[in-house]
């Protein structure tokens, strides 16, 4: 039988590797997210010889804007769709490095794990396939994690894997506990720690060597660090922040429904039961994916300040909680057979197959993506394209922003009043520029600009004054409708 299973197990880790590999490929014409034309922007820009954090407004590390500038085009979605293929390729990675750690524990645990990281969505589908940091973080940190862990003769393997997941916290810094889990992992595994630990030094030197070609150091800690330290608790006192974005502060609100607390406080106790399981053959992965839950735990509770937390912050909580789902069957075989119940193995066998053929019945129903090519953002992007001209001045609701052209102030950071606030602090007044006078209405005069900036004011600290002045402006038929909805010029 155990043939069998493994062979099982190879065949649905194969179907989800391709696919999401489907779903990378079919659905990386379709619109953006918020974020990704931030993203993509940042890095045309510097594809233009701008740089980062001087020539305009950051504060994401550069990495990411380094690799989409080798992709940057004019044509906006062919760009779009490099970036993403590109972002896929390293989600897949990521990807088989983690069923690749699963499959050490329980083959039949890795399509399990797999197929529900693959369900998640839009944890999965839309935001590791999507133009972000994400999928590169999560490609150095899984396969770092499987190069320490896997080996069976450790020579230099864990001393790259070490680097690696150093490497995807220069990337993306978002799991610093899980990135320790992982770092004691190694201090258990490598044997030639002074060689294995000068390995991975090499190779962190060198990725700060790189970041330090991008930008000055003191420029990267200001905007990475210190600027964010400013930012979000200003956002946090903000209530028209919290009602309208940040939805009232609700913790956990866009985590997948099986990995909310509750629920996996059982998965924990149920997969923890692993380790008793004679079938498992490293426990001590098992201990990795319990630690990796505790400590992705503490990094959502602690570490990441946000009031609500987006999609991309639930990525390792996600991981371990999968891999914990998978090993659900192992750990209720476990305990059937410490009570010296019959036919325990069966038992687990028949759990595990029915969660592996449900959960493959699902996937199935939910894998033929459309390839949505069209939308609205592509259309105001030609429009763009034909219509914009140097100097023109253009204000916008942040999901139509134009990639590929120069613009003054990253959205409404160089206009709101919280600009204004963190401007005070004297960390500030070396990086950030003095605060640009543009009064509002003037700049309507001769602007194009969407009804939805104007009716939110806050993101660009308009007043309701400044919001009838548009409405003045538009009856006097000084603006006038575009073919693009919302969006207005004189």
């Amino acid at each position: 039988m155990e043939r069998r299973v493994r062979i099982g197990a190879a065949l649905l880790v194969g179907l989800v590797l391709a696919l999401q590999l489907t779903s990378i490929v079919r659905r990386a014409g379709r619109e953006p997210h918020k974020d990704e034309p931030e993203y993509l922007h940042a890095a045309w820009l510097m594809a233009h010889g701008d740089r980062v954090y001087e020539s305009f407004f950051e504060h994401h590390p550069p990495f990411l804007f380094a690799a989409f500038e080798a992709v940057a085009s004019d044509d906006v979605p062919a760009y779009f769709v490099r970036a993403r293929l590109v972002s896929g390729a390293c989600a897949l990675i990521a990807l088989a490095s983690f069923a690749a750690l699963l499959w050490r524990v329980r083959p039949e645990a890795a399509p399990i794990a797999l197929a529900l990281l693959f369900i998640a969505q839009p944890l999965w589908t839309d935001g590791l396939t999507a133009a972000r940091v994400e999928p590169f973080a999560m490609a150095f940190f899984w396969l770092g994690a499987a190069l320490i862990v896997l080996p069976r003769e450790a020579t230099f393997a864990p001393g790259v894997g070490l680097g690696l997941v150093a490497i995807a916290g220069l990337w993306s810094p978002k799991w610093p506990l899980s990135s320790a889990v992982i770092a004691a992992f190694w201090l258990l595994r490598a044997r030639r720690r002074v060689v294995s630990a000068a390995i991975a030094l090499a190779l962190v030197a060198v990725a700060l060597l790189l970041l330090r070609s991008i930008a000055p150091f003191d420029e990267l800690w200001f905007f990475n660090v210190e600027f964010n330290r400013l930012f979000w608790p200003m956002l946090a006192r903000s209530q028209d922040a919290l009602r309208e974005d940040l939805h009232g502060g609700v913790r956990f609100l866009y985590a997948p429904s099986v990995m909310r607390p509750l629920t996996m406080l059982v998965v924990f106790v149920l997969g923890g039961c692993a380790w008793f399981s004679e079938r498992v053959r490293e426990r001590r992965l098992v201990v990795l994916f319990l630690a990796l839950a505790v400590a992705s735990l503490l990094e959502l509770r602690f570490v990441f300040p946000w009031p609500v937390l987006w999609p991309h912050y639930y990525l390792m909580w996600t991981f371990a909680g999968a891999a914990l789902l998978g090993l659900v069957p192992a750990g209720i075989e476990a305990l059937l057979a410490r009570a010296k119940l019959r036919y325990a193995s069966e038992v687990g066998f028949a759990v595990a197959a029915f969660l592996v053929l449900l959960l493959a019945a699902y996937v199935v129903a939910i894998a033929p993506f459309d390839a949505e090519h069209g939308g609205t953002y592509w259309v105001s992007q030609r429009y763009f394209a034909e219509h914009l001209r140097p100097g023109d001045t253009v204000l916008l609701d942040i999901r139509r922003h134009p990639v590929a052209a120069r613009d003054a102030s990253y959205y409404w950071f160089g206009l709101g009043s919280e600009s204004q606030l963190i401007r005070r602090d004297p960390r500030a007044a070396k990086f950030l520029p003095p605060r640009a006078p543009l009064p509002f209405c003037a700049m309507l005069r001769g602007a194009r600009t969407s009804l939805r900036y104007v009716s939110a004011p806050r993101l660009i600290g308009a007043t309701p004054d400044e919001a009838r002045c548009f409405q003045q402006l538009l009856g006097a038929k000084l603006l006038h409708r575009t073919p693009i909805t919302d969006v207005y010029e004189p």
